[in-house]
């Protein structure tokens, strides 16, 4: 085709005129025409790391004990038994106060098992409350550091009288403790609303 020729066609004819010879030209010489880029290859998928491996000495520490759990394991440890009893008294121990609410409770690292709940009676005594205590031979051995007690927590509520509390309630095996509770009307306590801290050394047998 001529260069007259050429000057009749329009821009679109021209360009593929050109593009037709490009093919021939590249057929000739054995050499594929690279029209469109090839598409690039996908990246294979990266697994995701595992976690490490903790070090070889290192132990996982075991789920955490509920306080009833540790109050278990506190009872088998601990097979003989004590007794816990209180008397609620007002106006220097003259006159019983019944209705107190009374618990009884043993205080572990994880929180606070109650063991009883109960009210003081017209007499203002609670009923015989039966909790685990260390053996006495523990205690009793040459050079032993055990405590011959187990120590409770001792809460004492009433609406017309300051609560008492007594964090450290010792209780002996083979032990029946009953302890009078001095109870101190609201208006007339020392510490106004806030409790009254009560502290046993040892209560008197039964």
């Amino acid at each position: 085709m001529d260069k007259n020729e050429m000057n009749r066609l329009s821009l679109e004819e021209q360009i593929a005129l050109y593009a037709g010879q490009l093919t021939a030209m590249a057929k000739k010489s054995g050499v594929a025409a690279a029209i469109a880029p090839s598409p690039p290859e996908p990246k294979p998928e990266t697994e995701p790391e595992p976690e490490p491996l903790p070090p070889p000495n290192q132990t996982v520490p075991p789920a955490a004990l509920t306080p009833a759990q540790q109050y278990e394991q506190f009872a088998a440890a601990n097979p003989e038994r004590g007794v816990i009893r209180l008397q609620a008294l007002t106006a220097r121990s003259t006159y019983p106060v019944p209705g107190v609410l009374v618990t009884i409770a043993k205080e572990f690292d994880s929180g606070e098992y109650v063991v009883a709940t109960q009210r003081t009676n017209n007499a203002g005594l609670t009923d015989p409350v039966s909790v685990p205590a260390p053996p006495r031979s523990l205690s009793e051995q040459p050079g032993s550091t055990v405590s011959p007690a187990s120590w409770y927590k001792v809460t004492l509520l009433h609406p017309k009288f300051a609560t008492v509390i007594s964090p450290s309630f010792p209780v002996f095996s083979g032990v029946s403790a009953l302890q009078t509770i001095e109870m101190i009307p609201r208006s007339a306590s020392p510490n106004g609303n806030e409790p009254i801290i009560y502290n046993v050394t040892e209560p008197s047998d039964l």
